[in-house]
C-alpha cells in the first residue's frame, strides 16, 4: 500500500473500483480493516447504503452511502499506522438485496449483523503496508 494512504503521509482514502454488481443489488457495504493487529479486524474505514450504480470511489473521497464508525470511535478513513511490522489490509465490497435502516455512525458489528441474511456476493482486496524506519 502506498504510503501516501497511511498515518506516515496525508493518509487520504485510496481509489477504488467496483465491477460485477448483480442486477438485483440494491446497496453496497464496503469495509476495510487490518486483519494483523492484536484486536483482530480493526476497522479503517465502513461506508454502507452505498448506491449499486457506483463503479469508483475517488481517491480521498468518502462514498455516498452512510458512513459508519471506525475502530477509533469516528466516521471516515483512517489510514493505516501499524505499530510492528507489515500488517495486512483487507477492502471487502458486499452487494445487498436492501438497503439497510440503520444510522450514521453505526458500528462493523451491527452493520454485518443487520446484512447477513441478504448478502448477494462479496469481493475483497488485500492490500500489505510496513512503516518506513526512521
Amino acid at each position: 500500500m502506498p504510503a501516501r494512504y497511511s498515518c506516515d503521509s496525508i493518509g487520504v482514502s485510496p481509489a477504488l473500483s467496483i465491477s460485477g454488481v448483480p442486477e438485483e443489488a440494491q446497496s453496497l457495504v464496503l469495509i476495510m480493516e487490518d486483519i494483523d493487529t492484536p484486536k483482530v479486524g480493526w476497522v479503517h474505514w465502513l461506508v454502507f447504503n452505498i448506491p449499486p450504480t457506483v463503479k469508483e470511489i475517488p481517491e480521498g473521497k468518502e462514498p455516498v452511502g452512510r458512513a459508519g464508525k471506525n475502530s477509533w470511535g469516528t466516521v471516515g478513513y483512517g489510514g493505516p499506522c501499524p505499530t510492528k511490522g507489515e500488517n495486512s489490509y483487507v477492502f471487502r465490497v458486499y452487494a445487498l438485496n436492501r438497503v439497510l435502516a440503520l444510522p450514521v455512525g453505526s458500528t462493523k458489528e451491527k452493520v454485518l449483523a443487520e446484512m447477513k441474511m441478504y448478502v448477494l456476493t462479496q469481493a475483497e482486496l488485500v492490500w500489505r503496508y510496513k512503516r518506513a524506519t526512521k
